[in-house]
């Protein structure tokens, strides 16, 4: 009963920080290439990104001892679930709109999600700033 107590909550987080995942991978194309929230996609992108910065923080919380329990089970620190859950609302916050390199922001809150969460990112994905040109659309 009492390995219960913490198995249950480490699976609930590894099943949000899995749900994450896939919706990282879903709505790339959406963050990317951002919309305004009359886009019914967009819209449905940016609750979903809320939602999961919600559910992460949640799940975070039901995990006793959190700090040894990441340990035990090879889960990210609490420094990088915050850093991934800010990370989810700014994704939502990422719509059209808000400045002229959007979608290359979202970008990156997307990478920094799957960094601090563990989340494997492959090889040709991965974004260097410092080996890449970045040029911001005009408006």
């Amino acid at each position: 009963m009492a390995i219960k107590l913490l198995i249950d909550p480490v699976q609930s987080f590894k099943k949000t920080v899995a749900e994450i995942a896939y919706k990282l991978i879903l709505h790339a194309n959406r963050y990317a290439n951002p919309r305004s929230l009359d886009d019914e996609a967009q819209a449905e992108m940016c609750s979903d990104f809320r939602n999961l910065s919600s559910q992460l923080m949640s799940a975070h919380q039901l995990i006793p001892g959190y700090k040894l329990s990441a340990k035990l089970f090879g889960l990210p620190n609490e420094k990088n679930v915050v850093k991934a859950s800010k990370n989810l609302i700014a994704l939502h916050n990422g719509h059209q709109g808000r400045l002229a390199n959007q979608g290359i922001l979202n970008c990156y809150s997307a990478q920094r999600v799957r960094e601090a969460l563990g989340i494997y990112i492959p090889e040709g994905e991965y974004l260097d700033p410092e080996h890449e040109v970045v040029r911001a659309k005009n408006n």
